[in-house]
């Protein structure tokens, strides 16, 4: 019987240790991070990419590059920039750069959001187009749109630190 129990002890103690090679170092509060490099060197190369795949409340982390794209956030997601000089959302003169749906709630900030639709445009293009309630836009420079923030039906939006 005791040559028992030492044998399953060592066989607990190699299923440990053979499973223990199986865990990536991330740590729980690691693992609800989505990274995003223009240059590929993370999990995605485009921000739009990472907030259709993301579940909701999780944070989108973009390192610093040029993202030529037009986003639409439609659930709770946080997304920080490196920085706001060096992590540019670019919207190539068409329509909102960054725009939040209704169903959307975000905290945004370090992003320059620059070029959103031209003037000759009839539409209300702009850097950041908000329709829901409760986002936090902080510490980005928001410049060379044709509305820098346009809110309609939206109320308890926080703008603070906008470079």
């Amino acid at each position: 019987m005791r040559k028992w129990k030492h044998f399953i002890w060592i066989v607990l103690i190699l299923l440990v240790f053979t499973f223990i090679g199986c865990i990536d170092g991330i740590s729980p509060k690691e693992s609800n991070i989505i990274y995003v490099d223009v240059s590929g060197k993370a999990n995605f190369t485009n921000i739009q990419d990472a907030i259709d795949i993301s579940p909701k409340n999780y944070t989108i982390f973009v390192y610093g590059g040029i993202y030529r794209e037009n986003i639409i956030i439609n659930k709770t997601v946080n997304i920080i920039g490196e920085n706001a000089i060096t992590t540019i959302m670019d919207g190539n003169a068409s329509g909102d750069v960054l725009y939040i749906s209704i169903d959307g709630k975000a905290n945004i900030s370090g992003f320059t959001i620059k070029n959103s639709g031209n003037l000759g445009s009839p539409n209300n293009d702009a850097g950041i187009d908000i329709r829901s309630d409760y986002n936090n836009i902080k510490g980005n420079n928001i410049s060379n749109n044709k509305n820098s923030i346009y809110t309609t039906y939206s109320q308890y939006n926080n703008f603070s630190q906008i470079l």
